[in-house]
């Protein structure tokens, strides 16, 4: 065999777990995407602190 032969390598890309390293951070990314929007859509009710419930014995 010769030296050329050896070192020829494919291309980054032809590389499975290439492809594995970027799929898992853009996963996250997405689903973190998806996160803030469900949050946003359908954020619960803020209640005002200083405001009092009294049941109709405390009224008496």
């Amino acid at each position: 065999m010769d030296q050329r032969d050896k070192m020829k390598t494919k291309a980054w890309y032809k590389y499975p777990i290439v492809w594995f390293v970027i799929a898992l951070p853009m996963i996250a990314v997405v689903a973190s995407i998806a996160t803030l929007v469900i949050a946003s859509k359908h954020s619960p009710q803020v209640l005002e602190h200083n405001v009092s419930y009294q049941t109709d014995k405390d009224k008496k």
